[in-house]
């Protein structure tokens, strides 16, 4: 699941409206310039309208965020002392996750409007985005200019909230560059530097994006009884939905789950179910069948940790541990059980396995097949198994499937190709943020409840 600019976060009041931005995901590391998907009139229009309506939630915050700044300013003392209170810190640091976020969606704006070419509303939604963000960059520079103690405190870096250093020496960057002499001027296309290359500057973009973090935002806590209970309920094949809050790539992506993981297991519990030792004839262009089989008996991730999951992030499809991610970016979990047979299940498997080491697609363009999202993953690898039949939707322009789209199909569409197996939440009760782990019919109630089923 590199860098051009900073980039940021909303905080959660102006995150309701902003659904339809879809595609701000994460991205992978060394992306290759590609082609977008050629939209229809009505495609555009409704992507046109959607990115208007971004802007205007965009500039409200803006002068809330603006708000905030002059308040904590006029409210800290530091000058005087010569450095923050943990508490103006803290402030602080919130209030630069939220600019962040929004500089990073103001920026995709005027990209992907620049793509669209010159004149009409895709060149009037590109200036209007890049006029919000040399405000952005004035704003913050000329209130605290000559401030030294305010300038050192921006430019720190934040490893909470995975903020890097130097903010306000970037901000006078944007404002010295050449983008923001252009941007003034309103630009030309052929010159915009963020119009070099489509799929490598949103990567750049959203690698960053993807990582911020807020530092208020509290993970739900699973003890190591309910790591193991989750563990021993596991079997190869499942599907992991996850909603994690705090990182600014949420807030991009609509419903209640955000991500989508397949468990596989052990090795022993893949050679148990014969998926080592089969011989799956998978089309071409993918893994190798050497490849693939050396890849069922890998037992440890790139981190060194139990390798017992698959997934799609921002370095690409590669495997992952569970308790890992348990323990550092769950506050939602659910997982459901394709019902398969032996077989069958083989097939989807190995046609997972097959996918390990492409590049993640930060365009969530189901299309291309050469670039997984996370939910592409499962998609790809179970779409046509035993009669399942995943129905794509239209987010941004682009035929796609959320996390929420999977778990709407299972419940409505096709309630019997899919197993409930758990489904974890804060408890009401829990002081710390404890985990409650919910199964049977009580599980499923309150999942129904949470998607509004």
């Amino acid at each position: 699941m590199a860098g051009v600019v900073d980039f940021v976060k909303l905080s959660s009041s102006g995150i309701r409206g902003l659904g339809v931005v879809f595609i701000f995901c994460l991205l992978s590391c060394h992306p290759q310039p590609s082609v977008g998907p050629v939209l229809s009139s009505e495609e555009r229009l409704y992507l046109q309208r959607a990115d208007a309506d971004y802007l205007k939630h965009l500039k409200a915050h803006n002068f809330e965020l603006q708000r905030d700044f002059l308040a904590l300013k006029s409210s800290g003392g530091w000058s005087e002392r010569g450095y923050f209170t943990a508490q103006e810190s803290d402030q602080l640091e919130s209030l630069l996750f939220r600019y962040h976020a929004v500089h990073g969606s103001l920026l995709e704006i005027a990209h992907r409007n620049a793509q669209a070419g010159a004149g009409g509303e895709a060149e009037k939604l590109r200036v209007s985005a890049h006029r919000q963000i040399l405000a952005q960059a004035q704003f913050a520079v000329s209130t605290f200019a000559g401030d030294d103690v305010a300038i050192d405190k921006l430019n720190q870096r934040y490893p909470r909230s995975e903020i890097p250093a130097r903010t306000y020496d970037h901000l006078i960057d944007v404002l010295q560059s050449g983008f923001g002499w252009r941007a003034k001027a309103l630009g030309q296309k052929a010159e915009d530097q963020f119009s070099k290359s489509s799929y490598e500057l949103q990567a750049k973009v959203f690698f960053r994006v993807s990582r911020f973090k807020s530092p208020r935002a509290h993970l739900i806590h699973f003890n190591e009884e309910q790591k193991n209970v989750v563990l021993e309920m596991l079997e190869p094949g499942d599907i992991i939905l996850s909603y994690t809050s705090g990182y600014a790539s949420s807030l991009f992506i609509p419903g209640e789950f955000k991500h989508a993981m397949v468990y596989v297991g052990t090795v022993e519990d893949r050679q148990k179910m014969g998926l080592v030792s089969s011989r799956v004839h998978l089309p071409g262009g993918q893994m190798k069948e050497s490849q693939r089989v050396k890849a069922f008996v890998q037992n440890r991730a790139v981190d060194g940790r139990p390798a017992n999951m698959i997934e799609a992030i921002a370095e690409g499809v590669k495997f992952s541990n569970l308790e890992y991610v348990m323990d550092t970016h769950i506050n939602r979990l659910l997982v459901i059980r394709p019902r398969l047979t032996g077989q069958q299940r083989i097939l989807y498997l190995s046609r997972v396995f097959s996918y390990l080491g492409q590049e993640y697609d930060f365009e969530f363009d189901f299309a291309d097949a050469s670039r997984q999202v996370c939910t592409e993953l499962v998609y790809r690898a179970l779409n046509g198994v035993d009669g399942i039949e995943f129905k794509l939707s239209h987010h941004a322009g682009r035929l796609s499937m959320t996390a929420d789209d999977m778990i709407h199909y299972w419940l409505k569409d096709n309630p019997d190709g899919f197993h409930f197996v758990l489904f974890a939440k804060e408890s009401a009760i829990s002081v710390n943020h404890s985990a409650k782990i919910l199964t049977g019919e009580k599980g499923e109630r309150e999942l129904k409840k949470l998607m509004g089923l």
